[in-house]
């Protein structure tokens, strides 16, 4: 599977519809109704034969049929589903079938930021951006199902997904969603339903809404029912210039406790429809991390109070455990060109590299 910067990549429109492309950014664990469907719905994927070994960390089994692993790895580029407007992100609100992936929070930090005209640093904060995880589990025929499951499409909670043992989960999709706060709850808002649901934008934070709902550009390009990748298209500060560079996330899932862990990397155009890494570091984040989205300004990029679509750049990828890649990784992470063996390399490296976060932070918290 190839796709390519023309095909994924577009830019906001001008005017304050520019400051949409600031507030890109991302998410965690979700419940099963508030994920709407995507216009092109993935396959059933099932777990008999999975190329991924089940459990928390990889074992030293393989699947060496290519057949078995194409039919249990999802490879089609698709925009990630929507989240369901009106879903409150409070872990009070979510079930252990939800996992918060992240939760970015933008704000102006870096830069002569006392130029910004105060219009623009009022609205360069106005969203949020959350990545909810969709997580299913296979549970024996005779298990009566209770209640109906927090994702759409309709789905009973306890449905079992098809094939592999019981106990095991999956990964069904992983949804994003612009989110202000109401009433002091952070909430889900579309273009649609933001008056309706009490967020009562006014006409310029409307705008910055649909700006931000048309730029978004988030694309699940891998999902093995184990692991999930996805790119964001958004703007960094990078060498000292506002570039459009693309952030990749690898959600992983434990298929037997069903507990998650994301990892992300910086990701620059190559000039030749690829990709190469910028970085050799990535990140691990914990379920539920917030990103603190600090935003770079370059004043020159302003016409008559209003920034240019790269005005705000991006200073840095979300913080967690920092884990240096491995030579041998580097042109794995960067590829375009995803085939179910290579999935099955990315989710083997990467669950080791989960391992050795979780082994570190066991070790800080003694």
């Amino acid at each position: 599977m190839e796709f390519r910067r023309g095909e994924v990549v577009s830019r906001a429109t001008a005017g304050v519809v520019g400051l949409a492309i600031v507030l890109i950014a991302m998410g965690s664990p979700v419940r099963a109704q508030d994920v709407v469907p995507s216009e092109r719905p993935g396959p059933s994927l099932g777990f008999e034969g999975s190329s991924v070994p089940p459990g928390r960390y990889p074992s030293s089994g393989r699947v060496s049929d290519d057949s078995a692993r194409s039919r249990e790895t999802d490879l089609a580029a698709r925009p990630l589903p929507r989240i369901k407007p009106g879903t409150v992100i409070d872990p009070s609100t979510l079930d252990d079938r939800s996992h918060v992936v992240l939760l970015s929070k933008p704000r102006l930090g870096s830069g002569p930021v006392d130029e910004v005209p105060g219009l623009a640093a009022r609205y360069a904060s106005l969203l949020n951006l959350v990545f909810l995880a969709k997580i299913s589990q296979r549970l024996p025929q005779n298990v009566p199902r209770r209640g109906q499951a927090h994702f759409a499409p309709k789905t009973p909670q306890n449905e079992p997904v098809p094939g592999g043992d019981a106990g095991q989960y999956a990964i069904e999709s992983v949804g994003v969603g612009f989110v202000v706060p109401i009433r002091g709850m952070n909430t889900v808002i579309s273009s649609e339903t933001q008056e309706e649901l009490g967020a009562k934008l006014d006409f310029i934070g409307r705008r910055v809404l649909k700006g931000n709902e048309d730029a978004l550009r988030a694309r699940q390009v891998v999902n093995s029912r184990g692991m999930v990748v996805f790119d964001l298209d958004l703007i960094m500060l990078h060498q000292g210039e506002h570039r459009w560079m693309v952030l990749r996330h690898a959600v992983l899932l434990s298929r037997e406790t069903g507990q998650v862990g994301t990892f992300v990397w910086l990701l620059g155009h190559d000039g030749r429809d690829g990709y190469t890494l910028t970085d050799p570091t990535m990140q691990y984040l914990a379920p539920g991390t917030v990103d603190d989205r600090v935003l770079n300004v370059k004043p020159e990029k302003f016409f008559l109070g209003v920034p240019a679509e790269d005005a705000f750049g991006i200073v840095r990828i979300p913080q967690g455990t920092p884990i240096p890649i491995d030579p041998a990784f580097r042109e794995l992470a960067s590829t375009t060109q995803f085939t179910a063996d290579a999935a099955q390399r990315m989710e083997m490296r990467l669950r080791r590299a989960w391992q050795w976060a979780d082994e570190k932070g066991d070790r800080l918290r003694k």
